[in-house]
């Protein structure tokens, strides 16, 4: 009799020890659930970053420009960004169009250009798909130009120039996203500047761009959403030991 009383007080030790498990780990994971319904439910305002290079033309002679935008996303649809850039590719030796008073001849210069700008832009986002994404955006901002030619030997100053810098911009982008971290993007538009200077009317024309784009953000939440779940396990066997 006493070994039954024994044996039934056993199996209701290890009964009651297997629902406190059972709950338990059923919390684990019910709250794991709950986090990650979170962490990836579209907010109605986020935070975007992007690396923003693009090539134009100035004077028929192509240039690169470096820039950054970070920008809020509100909704998933309208991107408020603040693009900072400058011109990074050499932009001089070629020849002028302008003839020589004695020889009547085209001379060779030497044209240095420093460029920095700052530009607000929106940018509506009309289609946003796993795979594809494509948008509209419009840009006006403000920066400085100094802008310099030399003669062929680098001796003497022919023309100097510097000044306010108003551009703004119209243009289109799509963006392939082949992998959940990484995009393939090209954008192409019409760069239009506001100022009046002689120099500015050089930097009218097309741009475009086109390049990797990588998702900051959800690579942010993948690496948490693994860390989360990395923690659950290790959890679930403390719990079940």
């Amino acid at each position: 009799m006493k070994k039954l009383c024994l044996l039934i007080l056993l199996i209701s030790w290890y009964s009651g020890k297997a629902q406190n498990q059972d709950s338990l780990i059923r919390i684990l994971k019910d709250q794991f659930h709950l986090d990650s319904l979170r962490l990836y439910s579209k907010k109605r305002v986020s935070f975007d970053f992007q690396f923003d290079n693009r090539n134009s033309f100035i004077r028929n002679q192509a240039i690169s420009i470096e820039g950054l935008n970070p920008a809020i996303l509100v909704n998933g649809k309208f991107r408020y960004g603040l693009g900072l850039y400058r011109v990074i590719a050499p932009y001089q030796t070629f020849k002028s169009s302008k003839k020589t008073s004695v020889s009547g001849d085209d001379v060779i210069t030497n044209r240095e250009l420093d460029m920095y700008f700052a530009m607000p832009n929106f940018r509506y986002i009309f289609l946003n798909k796993k795979w594809i994404q494509a948008g509209a955006e419009l840009a006006i901002g403000f920066g400085m130009i100094d802008y310099t030619i030399k003669n062929e030997a680098e001796t003497r100053v022919l023309v100097h120039k510097d000044g306010l810098f108003i551009p703004s911009g119209a243009g289109v982008e799509l963006v392939l996203i082949p992998i959940r971290w990484v995009g393939l993007g090209g954008s192409i538009g019409y760069r239009k500047s506001l100022q009046t200077y002689d120099i500015n009317a050089d930097f009218d024309g097309m741009y475009y761009s086109y390049g990797v784009k990588v998702f900051i953000g959800t690579i942010y939440k993948d690496l948490k959403f693994r860390s989360w779940r990395k923690h659950l396990a290790e959890s679930i066997r403390a719990v079940s030991r």
